[in-house]
């Protein structure tokens, strides 16, 4: 299953594992120090692989909880490339950079990060498969992995497509902003399809708003699961809430 994954730490954290809770954060909120505080303690509480969302100007995909997280951090902050660096340095999970084409490619950010080995997977939600797979070809000389997308929205040629040329497959749970509260069943047909090789990680996200959805997915056969908003949710109204929520996730992950 990891043969077709570049990243090491990748490779470390899956194999042997059932399944995987991949945790979003934005960079830098609620503000610098506090949020390395938080990041430290998700991975203590026992959060397998972190999300970080580069603070954008035009988030589009994100629902009004992300947004008006980048809105407070800014987009002066993560153009530093010492936070970056602090980030690397501070956990040993696999980072998986969460942001934008005009932030991250037309800037050339995703490259500078990558020849320092700033992070392991690349998710672009705002590029199209024919760059994905360019940026593929590009970022596996770093070990750096691409993050493939699929949705109820593709064909059944885009998702075969799709799991020929990506080892991880992000496949979202609706069609439109994150954050929506989403309990539909969907998704299996479309799981089906992109595990037809069973050469894929395949991590369903979207609307997990709760443990009891998360084990719904691992135990239907998602190799793992991406929380963001619920996450940043939990986080605006305490620490506190967002650990137990972690641990709520990590449980669940670890009975199935």
């Amino acid at each position: 299953m990891t043969d077709r994954i570049y990243s090491e730490r990748m490779k470390k954290c899956v194999e042997g594992k059932c399944h995987t809770v991949i945790g979003y954060l934005t960079a830098g909120y609620p503000n610098e120090e506090a949020f390395f505080e938080v990041i430290k303690e998700c991975c203590k509480r026992g959060l397998s692989i972190l999300e970080i969302g580069f603070p954008s100007a035009n988030p589009s995909e994100d629902g009004e909880v992300i947004r008006r997280a980048h809105r407070q951090v800014g987009t002066q902050l993560c153009k530093n490339m010492d936070f970056w660096r602090r980030l690397r340095s501070e956990v040993s999970v696999p980072i998986w950079l969460m942001g934008y084409e005009k932030d991250l490619i037309q800037t050339g950010i995703y490259r500078k990060m990558a020849e320092e080995g700033l992070y392991d997977v690349l998710v672009l939600s705002d590029a199209e498969t024919k760059e994905r797979m360019e940026l593929k070809s590009e970022l596996m000389n770093y070990s750096v992995d691409v993050a493939g997308f699929v949705s109820n929205d593709d064909s059944f040629h885009e998702v075969v497509e799709c799991r020929k040329e990506f080892g991880i497959i992000y496949q979202r749970l609706y069609t439109g902003p994150t954050g929506e509260k989403n309990n539909s069943r969907d998704y299996g047909e479309l799981l089906d399809y992109s595990q037809m090789s069973h050469q894929n990680l395949i991590f369903g996200g979207f609307g997990i708003t709760s443990g009891d959805r998360a084990r719904e997915l691992l135990e239907r056969g998602f190799d793992g699961v991406i929380v963001g908003t619920e996450m940043m949710r939990r986080l605006n109204n305490s620490r506190e809430e967002l650990y137990e929520f972690v641990e709520e996730l990590v449980h669940v992950d670890s009975s199935i």
